[in-house]
């Protein structure tokens, strides 16, 4: 906004100049960051290289623009996520089937980051969390096994839920006229609405809001 607020510091890659080779950074990015000035003051600076792989996959998850510096430390992280030094995450490549070798940014987006992202979606997101910490093989293989299960389920009920929408937008055509697609339903999973409304906002090339009463 216009007027800041009133804090100590305001961390932002927005407030930098559009051509700032960092604006694009997202939240992942934005505390590497902030961790490197820290650490790389105090001797440090080693860590570092042992975070890339975190910053790989959050910046590609949360769709950062992958444009200058952003684009240089998602190529850095690959290098690291391909290394599989973290347990957790070669727990996560393992049941997602990847080829550690060959591991990318659609790796990311479109097998590891549904992955974690269900945990948050169905049960609790700390379930990630302790996944990418823990230093023990045998946690890292049950949570991710865990996560793979969840996932399944999100994937399920994103399915019943698209089914059951599409139907209805058959039975009354008059929807698809309208400048917005809203409906609302009872027993519908929360976390997997934001997906479906996507999915409608793209396919009819219009806003969606899907509503569930609980």
């Amino acid at each position: 906004p216009d007027v800041l607020p009133p804090a100590q510091a305001v961390i932002d890659p927005k407030m930098l100049p559009p051509d700032h080779a960092l604006r694009e950074l997202a939240g992942v990015g934005v505390a590497y960051m902030v961790a490197r000035a820290l650490l790389e003051g105090q001797g440090q600076a080693d860590a570092l290289e042992g975070m890339l792989d975190l910053v790989a996959l959050g910046l590609v998850a949360d769709m950062a623009v992958q444009v200058a510096d952003v684009r240089y430390l998602i190529q850095r992280g690959l290098v690291a996520l391909r290394r599989g030094d973290r347990p957790g995450l070669r727990a996560l490549v393992g049941v997602a089937g990847i080829d550690l070798a060959y591991l990318d940014e659609m790796s990311i987006g479109y097998q590891l980051g549904p992955r974690l992202n269900a945990a948050g979606r169905l049960a609790d997101a700390r379930l990630g969390v302790r996944l990418l910490l823990t230093p023990d093989e045998a946690e890292a293989r049950g949570l991710a096994e865990h996560l793979e299960e969840l996932n399944r389920d999100r994937q399920a009920l994103t399915e019943a839920l698209g089914a059951d929408v599409e139907e209805r937008l058959r039975r009354d055509p008059e929807m698809l006229r309208r400048p917005a697609i809203i409906l609302d339903g009872a027993n519908w999973e929360p976390g997997v609405l934001g997906l479906v409304a996507g999915e409608l906002a793209r396919r009819y090339d219009r806003p969606a809001i899907i509503i569930a009463h609980l």
